[in-house]
């Protein structure tokens, strides 16, 4: 493929790739919060900074007005404790927060791609493509994503400083050191952060490949310290965390796990909605089995680069894989990060293999071709963001009509909602959003006749034809 020799390519290309990722996420930045956001929000108006960071730091067992913030991820709580400070409830500025990180993670693998290929024309027909994949759902336009997209953020940063450290130089201590710190922040962010050794080692491999025993060693003592940190990271959050998590049916290692990652790799490599065509399902496994025998493919033909994305793809997805309850799109976040390297990658290797005259020309029709697939991709991204939309506008609904209607509670009075149009699995979030108004408000989603009509301090709403109406008010 042609290059981009400019010394303005870096800034072009993270131009060109944050104004892709707004315009392509635009409308949401208007959603409403929704399902977990309230969780974190709420937690975050604690006023004691002092209670707010140990409950952050430590496993404080949950209560009804005190639930705990979704897994162990302190440096997600930093964020909110932060943004809800200088936010408050606007939603547009968490969306936008989300949207900055999404094209800053761009950004990071263009960069990437670039200290692989020397390529920055590469590099960003690789982020360009991640930017708008329909793959990972929700990730982007749900606040409470921020976890996946802190995670990802952080560990796309540590790989591009190891490498940059790979290149030795002056600076090389000083980027060693913030890798590590990235990783540290990933992890802090969000679990599935643990495949980062093995990303880094694929990195390693190729960007500075052992030429003897004496690299080797040298290479393993460079390892050392990532792989430790992930270590102590998996075995404090197995024997604090995920042995009850067990329990509960979220985690568990297992046969399961296989099952899952085919169909993890069946959405990734063909993300089409089923009712889209009726060919879609069938075709899927024909897609991932491509992406395998490809992936194989360069691994015997010596292409360490595409390898290296291949494998890293693979390690991505395996963390959720465990997840007993099935595959949530989302989840695939990371992994489309390497999966996109690796198209492009994979083919411009392929292309370079051509003959001089028919390698020009297929490079200019892959570039093209990436381009404009880019278009139905970003459409398909674009539809995917209606569901939220239609959640959230179901809590804007909750948060400002109820209250208007019931007016003031006293602390620990309660709202009965015979029916409302949020979803929300465990009554959680939607007694959050109420506690943002009200004290200790004990809140029921229930049938009518389950009210309990001689409880003092008692609201009582139904939703009919589209809006809140009061029922009872004593």
């Amino acid at each position: 493929m042609p290059t981009m020799t400019s010394k303005l390519a870096p800034a072009l290309v993270a131009a060109a790739v944050f104004v892709a990722a707004f315009v392509l996420y635009w409308p949401s930045l208007d959603d409403f919060f929704a399902l977990d956001d309230f969780i974190w929000i709420k937690e975050a108006t604690n006023p004691s900074a002092t209670d707010y960071f140990r409950r952050a730091f430590t496993f404080p067992p949950a209560g009804y007005f005190e639930p705990q913030t979704p897994f162990w991820r302190p440096l997600i709580d930093v964020y909110f404790y932060a943004a809800w400070r200088v936010f408050g409830e606007e939603p547009v500025a968490y969306h936008v927060v989300n949207v900055v990180l999404h094209g800053a993670i761009a950004t990071l693998l263009a960069t990437l791609v670039w200290q692989l290929t020397s390529s920055w024309l590469k590099g960003f027909l690789a982020a360009l493509l991640f930017a708008v994949l329909p793959t990972y759902d929700i990730a982007v336009t749900w606040i409470s994503s921020a976890t996946e997209l802190f995670a990802a953020f952080f560990y796309l940063l540590m790989l591009v400083l190891f490498g940059a450290s790979l290149r030795g130089g002056a600076r090389r201590s000083v980027r060693y050191g913030a890798a590590a710190g990235a990783l540290l922040f990933a992890l802090l962010s969000k679990e599935s952060a643990i495949s980062a050794p093995a990303a880094l080692a694929g990195l390693t491999a190729v960007l500075a490949p052992p030429r003897s025993t004496r690299d080797v060693v040298a290479r393993a003592r460079d390892l050392a310290p990532f792989v430790a940190l992930a270590a102590a990271y998996f075995l404090f959050l197995y024997v604090q965390e995920y042995r009850a998590s067990l329990d509960g049916g979220s985690y568990q290692f297992g046969w399961h796990a296989r099952t899952h990652l085919w169909d993890y790799l069946k959405w990734l490599t063909l993300p089409v909605p089923d009712d889209r065509a009726s060919w879609v399902a069938g075709a899927r496994p024909y897609a991932a089995s491509a992406f395998l025998i490809l992936g194989v493919a360069s691994i015997a033909l010596r292409n360490w680069r595409a390898a290296f994305c291949f494998g890293w793809t693979l390690a991505a997805l395996l963390p959720y894989s465990f997840f007993t309850a099935g595959i949530e799109l989302r989840y695939t976040y990371l992994a489309s990060i390497p999966f996109s390297a690796f198209l492009v990658v994979f083919v411009s290797d392929a292309v370079a293999r051509l003959p001089l005259r028919l390698s020009s020309r297929a490079a200019i029709a892959g570039t093209a071709l990436v381009l404009v697939l880019a278009v139905p991709l970003a459409m398909e991204t674009r539809d995917r963001q209606d569901a939220l939309r239609v959640q959230g506008e179901a809590y804007r609904q909750v948060y400002e009509e109820v209250p208007a209607l019931c007016g003031d509670l006293p602390p620990d009075g309660h709202i009965y909602m015979i029916y409302d149009p949020a979803f929300d699995l465990y009554n959680t979030s939607t007694r959050m959003a109420l506690n943002l108004t009200y004290v200790r408000a004990n809140v029921y989603r229930t049938a009518p006749a389950d009210l309990v009509a001689f409880t003092p301090n008692v609201c009582v709403v139904d939703y009919i034809d589209g809006r809140f109406v009061l029922v009872d008010r004593h």
